[in-house]
């Protein structure tokens, strides 16, 4: 979840809601505007934590959000390859409906505010596999299957970088020794 705040922290460039004037409280010294004092955050049970990851996942798996990110994931890459605004204004049109539900503001301070609260379950084994599971889900993560065909990959060109030059070697010390006139003269490349 650390890293999926991390990525959310991105200002998107939703359609801004209108603001209002904040109410005013009084204080001891006069006033003072309520959206300066800090906003608590919400206290939620490892129950409702799990309710809010399946709330997640279920608005994250809809159809209509599915399509959106395959055509974002088309246009710009996978999260985990290449985050963008894009796919923080998307990922928001749902934690903007499911977060409030558990009292957090909406936006990217709200998204902030439900990591510090569920920061207490990173040890429960079904909340880290939801985690896991809601990650994979938005492409913040590469599926174990990628994880290996990506490392197949890599293996396949260092090790085909390795040998080039030694084939260029030994195609050179052919070619040297096959211009020289005598043996002796034969250079052998390293």
């Amino acid at each position: 979840w650390l890293k999926l705040a991390a990525l959310r922290l991105c200002v998107g460039l939703r359609t801004p809601r209108p603001r209002l004037p904040a109410p005013l409280v009084c204080v001891e010294n006069g006033a003072m505007p309520r959206s300066t004092a800090p906003a608590a955050v919400p206290q939620l049970s490892l129950e409702e934590a799990l309710r809010m990851q399946r709330d997640l996942y279920n608005e994250f798996n809809d159809d209509d959000f599915r399509d959106k990110l395959d055509e974002l994931e088309a246009r710009l890459g996978r999260a985990c390859d290449n985050y963008t605004k894009e796919h923080t204004d998307l990922f928001l049109t749902v934690q903007d409906v499911v977060l409030p539900k558990y009292g957090f503001v909406p936006g990217t301070r709200g998204v902030v505010q439900m990591l510090h609260a569920v920061a207490q379950f990173n040890e429960d084994d079904q909340f880290q596999r939801n985690r896991a599971t809601l990650n994979e889900l938005l492409g913040l993560v590469r599926t174990p299957e990628e994880d290996q065909a990506r490392i197949a990959a890599l293996t396949s060109h260092l090790a085909a970088e390795a040998l080039a030059p030694a084939a260029a070697s030994a195609i050179g010390s052919a070619t040297i020794a096959a211009s020289s006139s005598s043996a002796s003269a034969a250079v052998q490349c390293p």
